[in-house]
């Protein structure tokens, strides 16, 4: 996860071996497009190629073949976090190189002024439907679990790719131990 939208950040990772970029506060379609034009390499966006990666790092491979292997294997997922990128989904969900999205629901139930409830009526009420959308577009949803039990649940409604927390691994594995 980035701090922020910065394609100069983004480069910095994707030239350090980084397959994937969770890129925060997307809003509208302008700041996922700004982010998969930082990721992607043409066609797909406007990714600069500088010498050191594919250079190959020792593997030798056509310059053509690394471009295409790049885009098809470096993830941009957008965050979702506050009601303006929910009410934009279907924007965002519109843009070539986009691979995932996860609704950050810490943030987006702050935002809505409804602090650490995610599953207040009115959080869910607003991120229910862009969630379905999500799971019935061609982009993978994203979720963020605690414990196995939500790992389950979200495969079980849609999700394609699953993160569990370190801390909520350790603080489980401590109270067991």
């Amino acid at each position: 996860r980035a701090p922020e939208n910065d394609p100069k950040l983004f480069l910095n990772y994707l030239e350090a071996g980084m397959m994937g970029i969770v890129v925060p506060h997307v809003n509208t379609r302008e700041d996922m497009v700004k982010a998969v034009d930082a990721v992607k390499y043409p066609p797909l966006g406007r990714r600069s190629s500088g010498a050191m990666r594919p250079a190959g790092y020792g593997i030798s491979q056509h310059r053509r073949n690394y471009f295409q292997r790049a885009n098809d294997e470096t993830m941009v997922i957008a965050l979702i976090e506050e009601p303006e990128g929910i009410d934009n989904i279907d924007d965002i969900l519109a843009v070539d190189g986009l691979d995932a999205v996860v609704i950050g629901y810490g943030d987006l139930s702050m935002s809505m002024g409804y602090p650490g409830e995610k599953d207040h009526p009115e959080v869910q009420k607003l991120s229910k439907p862009a969630r379905e959308k999500i799971v019935a577009s061609d982009k993978w949803l994203q979720e963020t679990v605690q414990d196995p039990n939500e790992a389950r649940k979200a495969v079980e409604t849609g999700a394609n790719l699953v993160r569990c927390t370190m801390s909520s691994l350790f603080a489980k594995a401590a109270t067991e131990y």
